[in-house]
């Protein structure tokens, strides 16, 4: 009874600490005023379509396919509403793959495409292609059975896989790259409480990208992400994502560009049903408030799936 009692209060003190840090995420956003031109509508993190979220194993290779589709409709101007006749739309298509190289450290490989679509008053852009492939490390320093704990950090590079076009005759919104060489670093912190089937992630990334062929530069970006996600069987979980990303402004010949920086906060839901060596994951991205500098389209809504195989190819059972 009392194990039981000492369980409770456990769970009812960390779910108090959950809400203080939302609040204090949310309170942050508000006290910021910053979008960066196209990249506010980010792909989704991978990896997230398994339970095993920080875990690297040698000789276990991932493959994550996704497809999103983002759409956004309103100009906005700071956190209001600007009356126009706008449509966008945009379409991901993502590969993933990481290797273990060790049971703590994995390869990771990316590679995007992706078809974007712009209406302005009955005129309609639209711009597609390959947009980066990136390479990078991931390493786990610190896991702890006794007191499910698991730390993972990585960095890697991006690399553009078309030009970008003059700014003056294509909107940035359509061009489907940077056409930047770029670098990123991340950690993510995992703790579980197995005795709840309860897992919770604290996600934080920052990307860099370089002057691109026409010497634009998009703006640096850091995202910070809390995760809770609870398994319900051999074969469900649920997942809740709270999505902070602060997106400073870009610059065209080492000037400001007006139209780029933003604050954007998302909750993204996420189910997730297991197979053998397969999962599949619907999710959907919606935002709970959005700022942007100068004057751009804001996010409306996201959907997408992805699916995620893993392959083992080492005798040791995960």
């Amino acid at each position: 009874m009392e194990n039981n009692l000492n369980k409770s209060n456990f769970l009812y003190r960390t779910i108090f600490l959950l809400f203080v840090f939302l609040f204090l995420t949310f309170y942050t956003c508000l006290g910021q005023c910053g979008c960066s031109s196209s990249q506010q509508f980010f792909p989704p993190l991978h990896w997230l379509g398994t339970s095993e979220i920080a875990i690297s194993e040698k000789k276990r290779l991932r493959l994550d396919f996704m497809y999103k589709f983002g759409a956004g409709e309103n100009l906005f101007k700071g956190s209001d509403k600007i009356s126009s006749e706008t449509n966008y739309k945009i379409h991901f298509f993502d590969l993933f793959a990481s290797y273990g190289v060790s049971n703590y450290t994995a390869i990771d490989f990316y590679i995007n495409y992706n078809l974007r679509l712009l209406s302005q008053y009955n005129f309609t852009t639209k711009g597609y292609g390959f947009s980066i492939a990136a390479l990078g490390l991931r390493h786990t320093f610190y896991e702890s059975d006794k007191s499910d704990l698991i730390l993972n950090a990585g960095a890697g590079i991006k690399i553009p896989l078309m030009g970008f076009k003059p700014i003056e005759e294509h909107p940035i919104l359509v061009q489907p790259t940077t056409g930047a060489f770029g670098i990123n670093a991340f950690a993510f912190l995992q703790k579980s409480l197995p005795d709840y089937f309860f897992n919770i992630l604290i996600y934080s990334r920052f990307d860099y990208n370089f002057k691109n062929n026409q010497k634009y530069q998009f703006g640096p970006s850091i995202t910070s992400s809390l995760f809770l996600s609870r398994r319900f069987s051999e074969r469900f979980t649920s997942l809740v994502e709270i999505r902070y990303s602060k997106l400073l402004s870009d610059k065209n010949h080492d000037t400001i560009y007006p139209n780029s920086g933003a604050n954007l906060l998302l909750i993204v839901p996420r189910l997730t049903l297991f197979f053998e060596g397969i999962s599949i994951s619907p999710f959907a991205e919606f935002p709970l408030y959005q700022n942007y500098n100068g004057e751009q389209i804001g996010f409306r809504f996201a959907l997408g799936l992805n699916i995620n195989i893993v392959y083992n190819f080492s005798r040791r059972k995960l």
